[in-house]
């Protein structure tokens, strides 16, 4: 499952308006999609992302509320991840230096996790994302 998708699922479950709203703001933003996108699109994208990372952070207590810690957390941690994409695309030049720098960011959140089953689990998911 693409980042997009895990943090549009967990939209859906903690706030209908704010999936709705991001599901249209993102139509354009897929993995498969990403590297035809032209700069303005893909800071629009980083804006939308910039935004859905806010509007986690200031209502956690909220959406944990509505879903699980865990869930929230990996829908930040997705959503932080598809601003990493983002931010690769609009940096050509520095690509293989900031391809490098988030993957060592999500190995180091990936083993700071406290569950094993889940670290295993999403290992390489959000490695592979990127």
């Amino acid at each position: 499952m693409c980042s997009k998708s895990v943090v549009l699922k967990y939209y859906k479950t903690v706030n209908q308006d704010a999936f709705k709203n991001y599901e249209l703001k993102l139509e354009h933003v897929s993995n498969e999609k990403m590297r035809e996108l032209t700069t303005e699109q893909l800071n629009e994208a980083k804006q939308t992302i910039d935004e859905i990372i806010l509007d986690l952070q200031s209502n956690e207590a909220a959406y944990v509320g509505k879903s699980t810690k865990e869930m929230y957390t990996f829908a930040l941690q997705y959503a932080q991840i598809m601003k990493q994409r983002t931010q690769l695309f609009l940096n050509d030049k520095d690509y293989m230096q900031l391809r490098d720098e988030y993957l060592t960011d999500n190995m180091q959140w990936i083993m700071q996790l406290k569950q094993p089953e889940v670290t295993r689990k999403y290992f390489l998911t959000v490695i592979m994302d990127i």
